[in-house]
């Protein structure tokens, strides 16, 4: 399977028109033997592309370097510019792609050197009035991050030092680097643990006839701050605990927590990479999707719950989308989640066929279903398929046998 995560950073364009144009980073999450280090939309920029990301990556643990992605710039295979500028863009990108994702949005420029040096950039005026006009357009928005280069900094004229405080003023922040390294907290950030209560269990499962396959995240929180509630452990009958657990014991397990899936708002929304992601639509009953499109789930809960939501994709595989998302399964009264985040998308592969999402919520955690995941996970990982066969069946009999909302795609 091919799981996707992506991460789009900006970086000024002058020119003709002046603009920001994305670089966006696609995660594979695995080492795919059939591409370099990167495969670029634009295949004139492939080599170039992999001579960049093996200099940012030089410093990597083996496993994190040989990791594939998928490298477009301004979701265009055709898009051209001339600037070596955009190079610290697409270290960036990457890096967030591969690793825990800065929640808002970035822009950077700079020129990407040596020992993951950042380089001085020319026409740095210009670049800043640029910012300053997505700014204004609202392209940015206040607690987004602009990095540059240190040298810019200690050499700006006195127009570019005033934009630089009108940048701040406006709640832009500002990070000015010597290195690649010094900026390492955008894609390692440390969040605090999301807020936990008890209660309740519903069950939902969607079918996605998807004409592409599905995309995971490391994505941000986006849930209210709720106080903290100390979760009770709850035994379940004996049986619950033995794996694998056939579908009738699943369902011993797993039914007398149920609630009403109806209670809970579950709403799914796409963009079209072939608007550039700029318009946002409801997902609906035979929708269409097409290969990079995005999607994201929107859920908000009557009531404290534990939550859960798995996607079978076209690859065959089962997958929990909230841990995915790096998302609590306790969710409070009145709460919303967005997976994988408010500031992030599930991307969709080349694959094409046929999806099913499965949402579950429950007054009680589910140790007995997360179990059997957390089994199913490991043995899928280890590449032992006669297990991941005995784990998977009985999980998506048991699912299927609930109510199941279909999207026709092709």
């Amino acid at each position: 399977m091919a799981s996707l995560i992506d991460y789009d950073v900006y970086f000024p364009l002058k020119g003709h028109v002046s603009r920001l144009m994305p670089v966006t980073v696609t995660n594979y999450r695995e080492n795919t033997p059939e591409y370099d280090r990167a495969r670029c939309a634009n295949r004139s920029k492939n080599q170039e592309v992999n001579q960049i990301l093996e200099c940012s990556r030089e410093r990597e643990s083996p496993t994190s370097a040989a990791l594939s992605v998928y490298v477009q710039f301004d979701h265009d295979k055709h898009a051209t510019f001339n600037s070596s500028s955009y190079t610290l863009a697409l270290a960036l990108a990457d890096k967030c792609a591969r690793f825990t994702p800065f929640p808002g949005k970035l822009v950077a420029t700079g020129r990407l050197l040596a020992e993951n040096r950042i380089g001085k950039i020319g026409h740095f005026q210009e670049k800043l009035q640029t910012i300053a006009q997505a700014l204004a357009a609202k392209e940015l928005h206040q607690g987004d991050v602009l990095i540059y280069p240190a040298e810019n900094e200690q050499q700006a004229s006195g127009e570019e030092r005033q934009l630089l405080k009108q940048l701040r003023q406006q709640g832009l922040q500002l990070r000015a680097a010597n290195n690649l390294e010094a900026l390492s907290d955008l894609w390692s950030q440390r969040r605090q643990p999301e807020k936990r209560s008890t209660q309740h269990f519903a069950l939902l499962s969607v079918v996605l006839l998807l004409a592409t396959a599905s995309v995971f995240f490391w994505p941000a929180s986006a849930v209210k701050n709720t106080p903290p509630v100390v979760m009770p452990v709850i035994t379940k009958a004996s049986d619950c605990t033995s794996l694998p657990l056939d579908v009738a014991r699943l369902q011993r397990c797993i039914e007398p927590d149920l609630l009403n899936p109806a209670d809970f708002q579950v709403d799914y929304s796409y963009r079209q990479v072939k608007e550039n992601y700029a318009q946002v639509y409801p997902l609906l009953d035979k929708a269409v999707l097409h290969v990079h499109d995005r999607f994201n789930i929107h859920l908000t809960s009557p009531q404290d719950a534990y939550v859960y939501l798995y996607l079978y994709n076209s690859h065959g595989e089962l997958h929990d989308l909230i841990t995915l998302s790096k998302k609590s399964h306790a969710v409070s009264r009145d709460q919303s989640i967005t997976l994988p985040s408010a500031k992030t998308n599930f991307t969709l592969d080349d694959q094409t066929g046929t999806e099913i999402l499965y949402f579950l919520a429950s007054r009680v955690p589910e140790t007995a279903l997360q179990a059997q995941y957390q089994a199913l996970k490991t043995a899928r990982d280890q590449g032992r398929h006669e297990q991941v066969k005995q784990l998977q069946q009985p999980l998506l009999a048991y699912l299927q046998k609930h109510q199941q909302r279909y999207f026709l795609h092709q």
